[in-house]
């Protein structure tokens, strides 16, 4: 297993992250972001896509619906 996400959308090659962005103010923070960072560059390799929300994005659901969709889009378009 090359990662682990919070979410996969059934049926595509789309993942989602969900990131409270308190994990990268932290002072290991840099760390952390890099290693997110190749993480999802090794998961890209393989085809994954992926769409990352944060808190603030729940307040939007038309916001989310559409980077969704874009992103199912994305993915069946690249098969």
């Amino acid at each position: 297993m090359i990662a682990r996400t919070d979410f996969r959308v059934k049926g595509t090659r789309l993942l989602i992250e969900f990131d409270g962005l308190k994990k990268y103010r932290a002072a290991e923070g840099q760390d952390v972001l890099e290693k997110e960072k190749l993480r999802e560059d090794d998961c890209r390799r393989l085809r994954w896509d992926f769409e990352r929300f944060i808190w603030a994005n729940l307040d939007s659901p038309a916001l989310i619906h559409r980077r969704l969709t874009e992103g199912v889009q994305r993915c069946a378009e690249a098969a």
